[in-house]
């Protein structure tokens, strides 16, 4: 009786050095799962920043978040642009420097007022527009400076006003300048008398003697001093004035007039930082 056909056996016979074994694939590829092309271009740009992480996090948020993106860089930008805009043109009305007018702390005096009126008198016959401070001999009233006779083409620009106690201010001059003097004192005096207030207060709370008493007491005769100052009426003590050059040598020769200090060419009244020439 015949064997029964084995066509593995057959084969290993008619080719005796091969096996069965050699004929099967060593691996199998596994074909990977099909992705749209989309999510392929996002993977493949996650993984070339930074391998991921923060950045991919980071590029994530900004693909979601585009109008936010947009209306942050675009924040940016025309912030940049005005503050090229400024620099290049301050345009008009606009400051972009201050200058001081008027004597250091600690100059002496009298050197300073000659030397000053010296260098306005070189300046005599000119017409070139300046701008000047102009510090009195003693302190006048609103209605003073309102009708004070100054040289032809010279304009009252600010009135400088003060209580005699605490750093003088200045205030908008033109037709109007004796409300406006006016208006400065009514409301300085108020303040005046509610800290006036405030020290009776704590003079009668502060045991005697003691440091806080002896300050309070200072600070009461400081205040009442100016209140009388300021109700007395005398708190103009100078002006910011701008003219030709000549009308401001004019306006040196007014005995009232103690000093007529030049701001240097160019420079506009608003730009003027006032110090007085008084002790």
């Amino acid at each position: 009786m015949s064997e029964p056909d084995d066509p593995l056996k057959r084969l290993e016979q008619a080719e005796p050095h091969r096996s069965v074994s050699d004929e099967l694939p060593i691996s199998v590829k596994v074909p990977e799962p099909r992705r749209s092309k989309a999510r392929a271009r996002m993977a493949a740009t996650a993984e070339e920043r930074d391998g991921g992480g923060v950045a991919a996090t980071l590029w994530a948020w900004v693909g979601s978040h585009k109008v936010e993106t947009g209306v942050f860089l675009a924040t940016i930008v025309l912030l940049t642009a005005l503050a090229i805009y400024l620099s290049v043109d301050p345009g008009p009305g606009r400051v972009l420097s201050v200058v001081v007018v008027g004597p250091p702390p600690g100059q002496d005096l009298q050197a300073y007022v000659e030397t000053r009126r010296r260098a306005l008198e070189d300046v005599a016959g000119g017409r070139e527009i300046r701008v000047a401070v102009v510090t009195f001999r003693s302190a006048i009233t609103g209605p003073r400076i309102a009708e004070y006779s100054l040289p032809a083409g010279v304009e009252l620009e600010e009135a400088i006003v003060g209580d005699g106690v605490t750093l003088p201010e200045s205030v908008k001059g033109g037709n109007k300048v004796d409300y406006a003097v006016e208006e400065w004192r009514l409301h300085r005096l108020q303040v005046l008398e509610t800290q006036r207030k405030g020290l009776t207060a704590a003079l009668a709370a502060s045991p005697s003697p003691s440091p806080a008493k002896e300050w309070y007491t200072n600070e009461a005769a400081a205040v009442d001093a100016a209140m009388a100052r300021l109700r007395d009426g005398n708190i103009v003590f100078g002006a910011i004035v701008s003219g030709p050059e000549d009308g401001l040598v004019q306006l040196q020769q007014n005995s009232a007039v103690l000093l007529v200090d030049l701001a240097p060419v160019g420079v506009r009244a608003e730009n003027v930082s006032f110090r007085l020439a008084l002790g």
